[in-house]
């Protein structure tokens, strides 16, 4: 389990930092942030390469 723990560790780092960049070369906006899709979106980035 340790590994699992690590491994989400290690994405979830990954895609805050994607989304932070994002935010601030305003590939994003707040109205992307409330769109339908898009917390499964992020969601899928901290998890979907663990667990499929």
């Amino acid at each position: 389990m340790d590994e699992v723990f690590k491994a989400e560790t290690v994405a979830i780092a990954a895609a805050s930092e994607d989304l932070l960049l994002a935010i601030a070369n305003n590939e994003i906006g707040h109205a992307d942030l409330t769109r339908p899709g898009t917390l499964e979106d992020i969601h899928a980035a901290c998890f979907g390469s663990i667990w499929q």
